[in-house]
C-alpha cells in the first residue's frame, strides 16, 4: 500500500510543473520540457507495472536528464539501482531526494532505514531525530530512536526520547521501568533509586519493586540495604520466590558459598518455582557448583529433584545438558534423557545422544528405536534414515533397510546434504543388488551419482555390478578406473578393475593388476582368489590358477562350480556372483 502510495505521490508532484506552465503563455520551452518529462514518466511507470524494469529504468533517465534534481523521481529510481546492486548511486540519489524536499516523510524514512541497513547508526540517528522534529505526535519514531541509542550505549538520549515518548502515550509502569533500565545503564544511582521508590509508592502492594530496589542497592555496592528490603520482604510473606532467588544471589555476591546453598536449594524445592525461572535458578546452581569445584554435591540434589513432579521437567532439561557436557557416566545420563524426551519430544539434541550411545554400543535394536522415536519430530533429517537402515542391514533384514533408505531418499532429497543423501542412494542400490532386483539397483545407483559424481565407493561398487551382469562394460571400466585413481592401493577396486578386463577378455592386461593385488601379500576374500585364478586359466597358466582356485576353497567358497574347475583343471564361467 506504501509503495501504491509513493507512486500516486511522485505523479502528482511531478504533474505540477505542467500546470503551472500551461498558465503562462510566455512559457512555452518549459511547457515543452513537462510533458516530454511526464510523456517519459507515464512511459515508464507502463514498463515497470509490466515487468520491464530495463526498458522502465531507461525512460526513468530520460526524465532525469529533463529534471535532474526532481525529488519524486529520484525517489521512484532508487530501488531500482538497489536491485542492481549500484548501492552507491542508489544511496546518492535517495540523500538528494531527501535534500530536494526535506519535509517528506517517507523519503526521510526510506533514507534513515538505508542507514540502518548498511550498519550506519549516527546518520540514521541523526535522520530519525529530524523526523521526529517534524512529526511529533508520532510515537513510532520515538522508539526506534531509543532502541538505536539502546544499541550505542547512549542511555542519556534514549532517557531524552522516552520521555518525549511519555509525552505523547503517557507515563506508565512500563516506561517507568525502563527509565529505570537506562538509569542503571549510566550508572546514575540517585535517578535508579527514585525511579524505584516512585514505584513502589505507586504500587504498594506489588512487591516486585521492594525486590527491584534491594537489587539497585547490590548493584550499586550496598549490600547491607539490599539485605534489608530482602529480609523486609521475606519477613511479610517467606514464600516470595522474587525475594528469594535475590537473597540468594546477594549469598553468592557476599561469597557466603554455604547460605546461597542453602537459600538456592530451598527455593529449587518450593513447587510454585515455575518455567523459566526454575530453568534459571537451576542452571545458576549448577553453574556455582561446577565453578566452585563441588560438582559431588550436584547430583544428590538433582536426583532428589528428578523425583519432584513439579520439577523433573525443568530439572531434567538442565540436568541432562550439565551431564552430557561433563561426560557423565552414560547408565547416570539415560534416565534423565530419557524423562527429559517424555516432557520435550522435539529435544534433537537428547534424541541425537540416545541413537549416538546406540551406534557406539552397536546396539542395533538401540538404533532402529531411536531413529524411529526421533523421525516424527525430525522428518527430514537424513542421518536418522542412514542409521536405521545400516543397522537393518547388518541385522539381515534387507526389505526393512530398503524401506528405510527410500523414505530417506523420498522425504531429505532436497534438503539433506547432498554427499550422504549420495551414501543412502548408494545403500539403496546395494541392497537391491542383494535381493537381485537388478534394475531397482542401477536406478538407485544412476540417482547417488547425480548427487556425488566424485562417489569412489558407489563407483567401485556399480562397476562391479555390471561386470557380474555383463552390461556396460566399458561404462564400468570408466568407472572403475577412477577409483582405482583416487586409492591406486586399494586391492578391491583393483580386483574390480581387473574382473572387467576379464569380462572384456583383455587377458593380459587383467593379469598385469591381479599381479599387484598379489604383490601386497594381503590376505584375501574367496571371490578374489577364485578372481586370480580365472585370469591366470585365461592367460594360460594352469597352474598358478589352481594355487589361487585351492586358496578360494581354503577360504570357505565351497561352490560346486569351483570344485568343477580344480578337478577338470580348467576355467568354468560363474553365474552372478556378490561382491
Amino acid at each position: 500500500m506504501r509503495l501504491i502510495l509513493h507512486i500516486l505521490l511522485s505523479f502528482i508532484f511531478v504533474l505540477l510543473p505542467i500546470a503551472g506552465a500551461g498558465q503562462n503563455a510566455d512559457c512555452n520551452e518549459e511547457t515543452a520540457r513537462s510533458r516530454a518529462f511526464n510523456y517519459y514518466y507515464m512511459q515508464a511507470l507502463g514498463h515497470k507495472e509490466q515487468g520491464d524494469y530495463a526498458a522502465a529504468l531507461d525512460l526513468f533517465e530520460h526524465c532525469r536528464a529533463i529534471y535532474p534534481d526532481e525529488p519524486s523521481l529520484l525517489f521512484v529510481m532508487y530501488p531500482f539501482y538497489r536491485y542492481l546492486g549500484r548501492n552507491d548511486e542508489a544511496l546518492s540519489l535517495l540523500e538528494k531526494a531527501v535534500a530536494g524536499d526535506p519535509d517528506n516523510f517517507w523519503y526521510g524514512q526510506q533514507l534513515a532505514t538505508y542507514y540502518l541497513q548498511q550498519g550506519d547508526y549516527e546518520k540514521a540517528i541523526e535522520l530519525y531525530e529530524k523526523l521526529s522534529e517534524k512529526n511529533k505526535s508520532n510515537s513510532e519514531l520515538c522508539i526506534v530512536l531509543m532502541e538505536l541509542y539502546e544499541e550505542l550505549s547512549k542511555f542519556d538520549k534514549a532517557v531524552s526520547v522516552l520521555e518525549r515518548y511519555e509525552r505523547i502515550e503517557g507515563a506508565n509502569e512500563t516506561t517507568a521501568l525502563q527509565k529505570y533500565a537506562y538509569y542503571c545503564g549510566m550508572d546514575d544511582e540517585s535517578s535508579a533509586l527514585a525511579t524505584i521508590r516512585q514505584l513502589i509508592e505507586e504500587n504498594p502492594d506489588d512487591s516486585r519493586y521492594k525486590v527491584y530496589l534491594g537489587e539497585t542497592y547490590l548493584m550499586f555496592n550496598h549490600p547491607d540495604s539490599a539485605y534489608k528490603c530482602y529480609s523486609d520482604i521475606l519477613a511479610a510473606d517467606s514464600t516470595n520466590l522474587l525475594a528469594q532467588y535475590s537473597i540468594s544471589n546477594y549469598y553468592k555476591a557476599q561469597n557466603n558459598d554455604s547460605l546461597y546453598c542453602c537459600s538456592i536449594e530451598q527455593l529449587l524445592f518450593n513447587e510454585k518455582l515455575e518455567g523459566e525461572a526454575r530453568l534459571e535458578a537451576t542452571g545458576d546452581y549448577i553453574r556455582f557448583k561446577v565453578n566452585t569445584n563441588a560438582v559431588v554435591d550436584i547430583h544428590p540434589v538433582m536426583d532428589s529433584l528428578m523425583k519432584q513432579p513439579y520439577a523433573v521437567k525443568e530439572t531434567s532439561l538442565v540436568y541432562a545438558d550439565y551431564m552430557i557436557l561433563n561426560k557423565v557416566s552414560a547408565d547416570s545420563v539415560v534416565p534423565v534423557v530419557r524423562t527429559l524426551l517424555q516432557y520435550e519430544p522435539e529435544n534433537q539434541a537428547a534424541h541425537i545422544y540416545l541413537l549416538t550411545l546406540a551406534i557406539d554400543n552397536d546396539d542395533l535394536e538401540g538404533i532402529v528405536d531411536c531413529c524411529n522415536g526421533a523421525i516424527p519430530y525430525f522428518p527430514e533429517l537424513m542421518d536418522l534414515y542412514y542409521y536405521k537402515g545400516l543397522a537393518y542391514l547388518n541385522m539381515e533384514r534387507p526389505a526393512d533397510a530398503i524401506e528405510a533408505f527410500a523414505e530417506g531418499a523420498a522425504r531429505c532429497r532436497d534438503t539433506a546434504e547432498t554427499t550422504l543423501l549420495s551414501d543412502v542412494l548408494m545403500l539403496l542400490g546395494d541392497t537391491y543388488h542383494e535381493l537381485g532386483e537388478y534394475k531397482k539397483c542401477y536406478e538407485a545407483l544412476d540417482s547417488a551419482l547425480l548427487y556425488n559424481s566424485d562417489n569412489i565407493t558407489l563407483k567401485n561398487n556399480y562397476a562391479y555390478y555390471l561386470s557380474l551382469s555383463g552390461e556396460r562394460l566399458e561404462y564400468a571400466l570408466e568407472m572403475s578406473l577412477a577409483a582405482i585413481k583416487a586409492r591406486p592401493d586399494d586391492t578391491n577396486y583393483m580386483d574390480t578393475y581387473a574382473w572387467i578386463l576379464f569380462k572384456l577378455g583383455r587377458y593380459e592386461e587383467a593379469k598385469a593388476y591381479a599381479e599387484k593385488m598379489i604383490a601386497t601379500d594381503e590376505e584375501f576374500a574367496s571371490d578374489i582368489y577364485v578372481h586370480i585364478g580365472d585370469i591366470y586359466s585365461k592367460c594360460g597358466d594352469i597352474e598358478r590358477a589352481l594355487q589361487f582356485w585351492i586358496k578360494a576353497q581354503e577360504s570357505g567358497d565351497d561352490s560346486k562350480n569351483l570344485a568343477r574347475k580344480i578337478k577338470k583343471r580348467k576355467y568354468i564361467p560363474d553365474g552372478r556372483k556378490k561382491k
